[in-house]
């Protein structure tokens, strides 16, 4: 499972070269000012109407490279999501500044497998039942 559920984009129209990831296929250079961005995502795509300084979130579980589709624009823009390289914040990747990435966590273990939960002991509540006292108690004021 990919980590990357998420990510926070500014979309500007001149490009640039990320100074962090070396696999991104996203070039530097002049892009539409007012496009369509078609994200590739694992489960379907995600279109976002963008125009220069827009920010964005995307939102869905990623490859491990993900292809971005401009349109109006003849380059291709592929960006490594797949945590073998860092999404550093402020960063600029083609036309993507990347402003945030809350569904990013890169560290976390692989979800425990079957044979894991069985090992477990059993889960059980404490008995919460209280007692009825003799006396009413009071209706609140």
């Amino acid at each position: 499972i990919n980590p990357i559920m998420g990510l926070e984009l500014v979309y500007i129209s001149r490009g640039q070269s990320s100074e962090f990831q070396d696999r991104t296929k996203c070039m530097t250079g002049s892009f539409p000012e007012v496009t369509n961005l078609t994200f590739k995502l694992k489960y379907g795509d995600a279109v976002v109407p963008a125009i220069d300084g827009f920010r964005f979130i995307i939102s869905g579980e990623f490859n491990d490279m993900t292809e971005i589709i401009i349109e109006g624009h003849d380059g291709e823009c592929i960006i490594d999501t797949s945590c073998a390289e860092p999404l550093v914040i402020g960063d600029q990747i083609g036309p993507f500044q990347v402003a945030g990435s809350p569904q990013i966590n890169c560290d976390t273990q692989p979800p425990p497998s079957s044979d894991e939960l069985s090992s477990l002991p059993p889960f059980s509540l404490p008995d919460l039942t209280a007692f009825p006292t003799r006396d009413p108690t009071r209706f609140p004021t």
